[in-house]
């Protein structure tokens, strides 16, 4: 059990390493049995609604930072990005995936709302692997890096509904870039 979590919570990383074309590792009912539990989710839906959640997640981020953010914290954010712009155009892959995780989190971190922050960063880890993955895609890294200069500067200038509206499209896994990740999780199988 993670440290801060008691037993009565359902932990998500309990849950073996899943693998996105099978069904879930959880034995299901059909819909409309006795039991009313439904037919069973795949992985890859599991995955689309942790992303989708995630991407709410950052959004009501992005507005509470827009709002609450020191000066400090934009100097901080600035900083994460530019070293992402370094890593980005060197394609160091995995360099720039931890400073990816180093900008979401301070992102988190002015919000000045704990919980939030515990919330956003558990469920951040929980998707690492496929965020990482995401990045292997043909010019993800050099829109991520495009991205992130729209998201520091709608929180640098206290745009919050921007902020909210960039961070969400940032996140949000759908249509293309669904099947991006769907095909890159495929190659790293094969």
């Amino acid at each position: 059990m993670e440290k801060g979590l008691t037993s009565t919570m359902v932990e998500a990383t309990a849950i073996p390493a899943m693998n996105p074309m099978a069904p879930t590792p959880v034995p299901a009912c059909k819909k409309g049995t006795a039991s009313g539990i439904s037919e069973p989710r795949t992985a890859v839906e599991e995955l689309a609604e942790r992303f989708e959640l995630m991407a709410e997640l950052e959004a009501f981020c992005g507005a509470l930072a827009a709002r609450r953010v020191t000066d400090a914290e934009v100097a901080g954010l600035e900083a994460a990005h530019e070293a992402c712009g370094e890593f980005a155009e060197s394609g160091d892959v995995e360099a720039y995936y931890a400073g990816n995780s180093v900008f979401h989190h301070r992102i988190y971190k002015a919000t000045h709302n704990a919980f939030l922050e515990r919330e956003a960063s558990r469920l951040h880890a929980m998707l690492q692997p496929y965020r990482r993955m995401q990045l292997k895609v043909r010019h993800r890294m050099a829109r991520s890096y495009a991205e992130h200069g729209e998201i520091v500067a709608a929180i640098r200038a206290g745009e919050a509904e921007e902020a909210s509206r960039l961070l969400r499209g940032h996140v949000i896994i759908q249509g293309d870039r669904f099947h991006d990740l769907i095909a890159a999780l495929r190659r790293d199988r094969a």
